[in-house]
């Protein structure tokens, strides 16, 4: 009876007085090296948790339950499921191949990997070892369809490089996004349903 009784007051208190904390862990690929400048940020569906402090390592959260991590500010979010009560901890692999895009008159973008524009064939991978992103580059210039994909392995983008160029992207299940086609002069958009 005194065990029970121990143990039911070890509970609450961990459940009133502990703290529930994220802290992602970044990986260059480059260099396999940690990062520390990485901005990043959680959201839930009503609030975003860690915009107030971009040097933080590791951020309060309310409640256990699942959050949406954004890396930088353009990237996909990565869905996180965050455990009560305890420190929790993620491995996130950055990508290796980054696209810069320039404000000039044509514009003009450029992949880059690892600093250098990207050259050859590019393979990039998340940390849970599923492909991110596979295509072949000259001068920083896809030259053959580059392949995008979520963190679950289910195709997230195309881009098929010509004079005028196509690209796809789809939703997480695997249905088309939207298509938009430079040749055609068309871009359509489909509803999830």
């Amino acid at each position: 009876m005194k065990t029970s009784i121990y143990i039911l007051i070890l509970v609450l208190t961990q459940t009133l007085f502990g703290q529930t904390t994220y802290e992602p862990i970044f990986i260059n690929q480059c260099n396999n090296e940690s990062e520390k400048d990485v901005i990043w940020y959680l959201t839930d569906s009503s609030k975003a948790y860690g915009m107030e402090n971009y040097e933080s390592k590791s951020i309060e959260l309310p409640k256990a339950g699942f959050y949406n991590l954004y890396i930088k500010l353009d990237s996909l979010p990565i869905a996180v499921e965050i455990t009560a009560n305890k420190a929790n901890r993620d491995t996130i692999f950055l990508k290796k191949l980054e696209l810069a895009i320039y404000v000039s008159n044509p514009p003009h973008s450029d992949y880059f990997e690892c600093g250098n524009l990207a050259n050859g064939k590019i393979t990039d991978f998340y940390a849970n070892g599923n492909l991110r992103t596979k295509g072949t580059f000259k001068d920083g210039q896809p030259i053959d369809t580059l392949f995008e994909y979520y963190r679950n392995g289910k195709l997230s983008e195309l881009l098929i490089p010509r004079k005028k160029w196509k690209k796809i992207t789809y939703f997480t299940n695997g249905q088309i996004k939207s298509i938009l086609d430079t040749k055609k002069k068309y871009k359509k958009d489909y509803y999830l349903n």
